[in-house]
């Protein structure tokens, strides 16, 4: 099973959301950001048959200088606008290929602050095992 965090202010119709079944949706206070100090994210499931098709949707969807994260327990999807970026999840996250996609979305306009994986996924973690 997958799961997938994307706040509905990141795609370019969040309507969209509504056509997937919700894990959690949560109102988030973000005080580093001066254009959304407040965003709707969304936890997502998704079956192994179905990732690629929704990860390849998502990518069409969501806006420039946004991302979102889609993974299970043997691989992470970092998804951008038009690019999606594939990688084994890592856990302790350091590796070079996880470094090329913070340097991405530095250089695509997204804060290195919102590319901290150990911090981001740790946290996504513990939101759903609390929903359990």
């Amino acid at each position: 099973m997958y799961y997938g965090y994307i706040e509905s202010e990141s795609l370019k119709n969040p309507l969209i959301l509504n056509r997937y079944k919700k894990v959690k949706i949560e109102i988030e206070y973000v005080p580093t950001s001066q254009n959304y100090p407040y965003v709707h994210a969304y936890y997502l499931k998704f079956t192994e048959q179905e990732i690629l098709k929704e990860v390849k949707k998502f990518s069409k969807e969501i806006k420039p200088e946004w991302y979102a994260l889609f993974w299970d327990n043997k691989t992470v999807f970092a998804i951008f606008s038009n690019k999606v970026f594939t990688l084994p999840n890592e856990g302790n996250w350091r590796s070079d290929a996880y470094k090329e996609i913070q340097q991405y979305g530095v250089t695509h306009g997204i804060g290195l602050e919102y590319m901290d994986f150990n911090k981001n996924l740790k946290r996504f973690y513990q939101t759903l095992a609390n929903k359990k």
